[in-house]
C-alpha cells in the first residue's frame, strides 16, 4: 500500500479518486455493541501514481466511527500511496455510545479525502439503539417490556421458581452461542401486531434466515406452567429444547400458541417424556426435524404448520419423530437409554410437508412393554406408504397424503421470503383446504393471522385459513 517510489506522482488538482461507493450504511447496531466490519475501496484510474495527502474521520477522535488502512486503525491517515490503475480497501468499524433513549438514533460522520488539494468525501450513517445486556446471568422474577431490546451474552439462566414475563412487542436478541435457561416458568405475552421476537444479534437483512446464529431456548425438568404466544423464534441452534429426568414429578409443560419456529439448524422442537399443548403454530426449515418428540410423553399439536425445506444442507432426516425412547449422554462419554411411554401425540388439522420422501417417523424400543401412542386426525401429510402402508392403519384418520400443500412461496428460486399461506392460483388449490374437522377448527376459531376458519364451517388444515384474494 505503501510504495517506496518518490517520483511521478500525478499533481493535477482536478484529479479525483474513484470509490465504490459514496455511503457506508450499517444497520441498527446496539449502542456498547461494536458493528460488523464493512469495507469500500479507493482506485486510482490514472496511468502515474497518486498521493493521498490526508484521509480523516471529519468527527476526528470523537468519531463512533474507526477507520483501517493496511491493518493499522485510526482516525486519520496521511500520504496515502496508490500505483498507477491499482486501489485499496478502507475498513470500517462503529462503536455507537449509549444515547439514553428508548428510540433509534441517526449517527452520521464521514471519511475526508485530500488528493492535490481536492477534497471528497465518503458518508458514514448508522442507527443505533440503546439495550439491557445481560451476560451470564441468573435471573429472578420480573418482566422484560418493548422499551428497549434485551441482548443476551453467554447464558440467561431463569432461576427454579421464578417467574420470567415477556411482555407483547419485546425484542431479545443472543450473541453468538447465547441461550436462555428456564428452570422457572417463562410468560410470554405477544400478540399479533405486537409480537415477541428471539433471534441473533446481527440485525443485516442478509442474516434474517440464517440458521445457528445462537443456541435456543432450554427448558429445564423443574420448569411448569410455561406459556407462549405470539413468538417468533427464528436462527438458532435449536427453537426449544425440553428436557426431562424421566420422572413423572419433572415433567416439563408447555403451551404454546400462535408462534412461528423458523430457519434453525437443527431442531424446531427437541422434547424428551415432556408435555406440550400446540396450536396455530408454524414451524419451518429445520436442519434436521421440526419437531422431535422423544422418550415418550404427553403431546397435542393442534392446526400447525410444519414445512421443512432447509436450503442449507441436504436434509436426511424427517420432519416428525416420535419415540418412546430416548439414549442419554453423560460427561464421562457413557450413554444410557430411557424408556418411558408415549401417553398421547396427536396432530389434528395439521400440515407435516417438506422436501423429504418421508416426513414422519416413529420407532418403539423392543426392550420393554411401553406404549407409543400417536394419532393423526385431519391432516395432510407426507409418509413414505411403500415402507408404511395408511390403508387400515388405526393411527391415521381422514388424512391427505403425498399430495402438495400448494403453499404461496417456498424461496426455491432466491425470493426474499418464504410464505406458508395458501397459494390463490385457481390451478393451485390446496388439498388441505377444507380439510379439517370442525369439531377441532370450532376449539380454535381464529388463525394465525386472527382469521375466521369456522364462518365457513369447514376449517383448513394447518395455521393458516384460506381467504379469498
Amino acid at each position: 500500500m505503501f510504495s517506496c517510489q518518490r517520483e511521478g506522482f500525478i499533481t493535477d488538482p482536478n484529479a479525483k479518486l474513484n470509490f465504490s461507493l459514496d455511503t457506508v450504511y450499517f444497520d441498527t447496531v446496539f449502542t456498547s455493541i461494536g458493528t460488523v466490519t464493512r469495507r469500500f475501496t479507493v482506485k486510482n484510474p490514472y496511468k502515474e501514481s497518486i498521493k493521498i495527502s490526508s484521509a480523516q474521520l471529519a468527527g476526528g477522535d470523537a468519531s463512533v466511527y474507526r477507520i483501517n488502512f493496511d491493518g493499522l486503525s485510526g482516525t486519520q491517515f496521511e500520504n496515502i500511496e496508490i500505483a498507477p490503475k491499482d486501489s485499496l480497501f478502507i475498513f470500517v468499524k462503529a462503536t455507537l455510545d449509549p444515547n439514553n433513549s428508548n428510540g433509534i438514533l441517526l449517527q452520521k460522520d464521514s471519511i475526508v479525502f485530500t488528493t492535490n488539494h481536492n477534497t471528497q468525501d465518503i458518508d458514514l450513517v448508522a442507527w443505533g439503539q440503546d439495550v439491557h445486556i445481560l451476560r451470564d446471568t441468573v435471573i429472578n422474577s420480573q418482566t422484560w417490556t418493548a422499551d428497549k431490546p434485551y441482548l443476551i451474552i453467554g447464558q440467561a439462566i431463569l432461576d427454579s421458581a421464578q417467574i420470567l414475563t415477556i411482555e407483547a412487542g419485546s425484542k431479545i436478541y443472543f450473541h453468538r452461542d447465547s441461550y436462555l435457561w428456564i428452570a422457572g416458568t417463562l410468560l410470554v405475552n405477544g400478540e399479533k401486531e405486537n409480537t415477541v421476537s428471539f433471534s441473533g444479534d446481527r440485525l443485516e437483512q442478509m442474516y434474517y434466515d440464517i440458521p445457528g446464529q445462537w443456541t435456543g431456548l432450554v427448558f429445564h425438568p423443574w420448569s411448569h406452567g410455561n406459556k407462549i404466544n405470539y413468538a417468533e423464534i427464528r436462527g438458532g441452534l435449536v427453537g426449544m429444547v425440553l428436557q426431562s429426568t424421566f420422572d413423572d414429578v419433572f415433567k416439563v409443560d408447555l403451551e404454546i400458541t400462535n408462534t412461528k419456529i423458523q430457519h434453525v439448524s437443527s431442531y424446531g422442537i427437541r422434547a424428551a417424556y415432556s408435555k406440550i399443548i400446540a396450536s396455530n403454530n408454524l414451524i419451518t426449515n429445520c436442519g434436521i426435524s421440526a419437531v422431535a418428540l422423544e422418550g415418550g410423553g404427553n403431546y397435542e399439536f393442534y392446526h400447525t404448520t410444519i414445512a421443512n425445506w432447509f436450503g442449507f444442507n441436504s436434509r436426511k432426516t424427517p420432519s416428525v419423530i416420535m419415540t418412546n425412547y430416548a439414549i442419554l449422554s453423560y460427561e464421562d462419554g457413557s450413554k444410557s437409554e430411557e424408556i418411558r411411554d408415549l401417553e398421547k401425540a396427536k396432530f389434528g388439522n395439521c400440515i407435516i410437508y417438506g422436501d423429504y420422501s418421508n416426513e414422519i417417523v416413529w420407532s418403539k424400543s423392543d426392550t420393554e412393554d411401553k406404549q407409543l401412542n400417536y394419532t393423526f386426525e385431519n391432516c395432510l401429510i407426507k409418509v413414505d406408504t411403500s415402507e408404511t402402508p395408511l390403508t387400515g392403519d388405526s393411527h391415521f384418520t381422514n388424512c391427505i397424503n403425498y399430495k402438495d400443500p400448494m403453499f404461496l412461496n417456498l424461496n426455491l428460486e432466491g425470493d426474499e421470503v418464504y410464505d406458508f399461506h395458501f397459494d390463490t392460483l385457481e390451478n393451485r388449490i390446496s388439498p388441505a383446504r377444507n380439510l379439517g374437522n370442525p369439531s377441532i377448527g370450532g376449539l380454535f376459531p381464529l388463525d394465525l393471522d386472527e382469521n375466521s376458519r369456522t364462518a365457513d364451517g369447514q376449517p383448513d388444515a394447518g395455521a393458516y385459513e384460506f381467504l379469498l384474494p
